[in-house]
């Protein structure tokens, strides 16, 4: 699968859909920061995204891994443990 990374546009790209965002913000020295991951079609997720405008980008432009490759059913969990696992080990 050909994948890209947009700085300006931070997230995971697979040619003009987005699969992945993340994103940090500064609000009175408060700071907020997160990532999404859209692993399952989600048609209720489709709809929220429709009245937000995410980024500023048309909510047709965010697709899930579900929707480009077939997947696992218990892939959820597998993911979740190998990314923690990932993302713990500078703090052990």
């Amino acid at each position: 699968m050909d994948l890209s990374f947009d700085q300006k546009l931070m997230g995971l790209w697979k040619k003009d859909q987005k699969l992945a965002s993340m994103g940090i913000a500064i609000n009175k020295l408060v700071t907020f920061h997160g990532m999404a991951l859209n692993i399952y079609q989600d048609n209720e997720m489709k709809q929220a995204l429709r009245s937000l405008n995410p980024c500023g980008l048309d909510s047709n432009i965010y697709v899930s891994v579900e929707e480009l490759i077939p997947i696992e059913q218990n892939i959820i969990e597998k993911f979740s443990d190998l990314f923690i696992s990932k993302v713990s080990h500078g703090w052990k």
